[in-house]
């Protein structure tokens, strides 16, 4: 086989490997977004479709491994080629990580009840859900993109996340008093938050990953699917 050839065939891996990713990120970002809508309104059928969906996600993070193992296999990629692979399959941890997030918050949907939420803490779960979705949304455009120095300014978008997240427990702390149905919507949103927040630290090690891809540095930094 020609250097040519080789080179081409290997393209047509990585197209398709960058496909993938594309398809998981669009499937992760709805579900964040769904699920925190889901909760907010307390909408069954929509929880129930982000849980449904949740299965395209699983199979494209088994699609993926499998064409990095291929890919590895067949063309035996070295420097840029074999980062983005490394990143890609990393990437896709996370992205399927995001996507059981998504589940878990669906499933909390599907059990509070409507018109039982304080509004202050139910304002501060939608925009939690919306800034979770869209710092995600960003992550993965910057990869694909190889933006490393937006990629390195996640963490700032993190800890904007963070500071919502800390808001929503303060105002959690207040609710004690409120009538019987409003704390058991609490009860619900103390165990929502934190996933809206593990998003956001998905999203900073996408970011790091950004880093190595291009320059082939990574720096220190927890690992988000530990907690």
């Amino acid at each position: 086989m020609s250097t040519t050839v080789a080179r081409d065939e290997l393209n047509r891996s990585l197209d398709t490997l960058n496909g993938a990713i594309r398809r998981m990120a669009s499937l992760a970002v709805s579900g964040v977004d769904r699920a925190a809508r889901a909760f907010v309104a307390a909408d069954r059928t929509l929880a129930q479709e982000v849980r449904r969906d949740d299965a395209e996600l699983d199979a494209l993070a088994i699609d993926v491994e499998r064409l990095v193992i291929e890919t590895y296999a067949r063309h035996q990629p070295v420097a840029g080629d074999l980062r983005l692979l490394h990143v890609s399959l990393l990437t896709s941890t996370h992205l399927e990580r995001v996507g059981d997030l998504a589940v878990d918050l669906a499933r909390l949907a599907q059990r509070v009840e409507p018109g039982c939420a304080d509004d202050e803490l139910e304002g501060l779960i939608e925009t939690l859900g919306i800034r979770a979705a869209s710092v995600l949304e960003q992550a993965v455009a910057a990869l694909l993109n190889r933006d490393v120095a937006y990629g390195t300014s996640l963490a700032g978008q993190d800890d904007a996340v963070d500071a919502l997240f800390e808001m929503a427990l303060e105002r959690m702390a207040k609710i004690g008093a409120a009538p019987e149905a409003m704390r058991r919507w609490a009860v619900e949103a103390v165990l929502a938050a934190p996933y809206l927040e593990r998003v956001a630290d998905h999203v900073v090690e996408i970011g790091r990953r950004i880093r190595f891809l291009v320059p082939g540095q990574i720096d220190g930094g927890r690992d988000a699917g530990g907690g």
